[in-house]
């Protein structure tokens, strides 16, 4: 490595070495207020440097928002699948698949349609939702991803569509992020939550 490389704040000369699990980020060296981190996706490694005096990120102001509406928060029911299942999709990229986990299938209740969106679990029970809708790359990124609260012993939960979220992708032509699993649409336009950042 260079000279000014920190792994784990101690000067490195000569090489340095790392492991990282697909799908995986680590915080692997420093150079200055630059972090770098070892990635890896569909088996190949990446390097991405995450600098706080990028130009870019000192002209952020923030991501521009549908104002709130209580009509976006609906009814969900989940139905668990036996077993987790890993399913292939595709991603930010096009010569990049990836792995996602998925539990089980979410039933929403979008004014007066049911969709069915697989999910996945995070570690503390909550539901991890990618989906599609019809305002994908006009008025909101090609696709975005709610979290739920942790459903009831029945499944029943509400689902918050105020609180859908962009992606890392949708901020720069470098993301890896996973795409929906296939089927995962609203076909109308969820008019709730983060925009198209400009």
């Amino acid at each position: 490595m260079g000279a000014g490389v920190r792994v784990g704040g101690e000067p490195v000369s000569g090489d340095s070495t790392a492991v990282v699990d697909e799908a995986g980020s680590l915080d692997w060296a420093e150079v200055g207020a630059t972090r770098v981190q070892l990635l890896r996706r569909g088996g190949r490694f990446a390097l991405r440097t995450r600098d706080p005096l990028a130009p870019t990120r000192k002209r952020f102001s923030s991501v521009p928002v549908f104002d709130f509406d209580p009509d976006w928060v609906v009814e969900g029911r989940l139905t668990r699948y036996a077993a987790p299942l890993r399913v292939e999709v595709s991603t930010a990229r096009p010569d990049l698949r990836q792995h996602v986990t998925v539990i089980g299938e979410l039933a929403l209740d979008v004014h007066g349609h049911e969709y069915r969106l697989r999910a996945g679990e995070n570690a503390d029970g909550t539901l991890q939702v990618l989906f599609h809708d019809t305002t994908n790359g006009t008025e909101t990124a090609g696709w975005r991803t709610v979290t739920t609260r942790r459903p009831g012993p029945d499944g029943d939960v509400l689902v918050d569509l105020n609180r859908a979220v962009n992606l890392p992708y949708a901020f720069t032509e470098f993301g890896t992020c996973p795409a929906p699993p296939e089927g995962n649409v609203i076909d109308v336009p969820v008019t709730a939550g983060e925009r198209k950042p400009a």
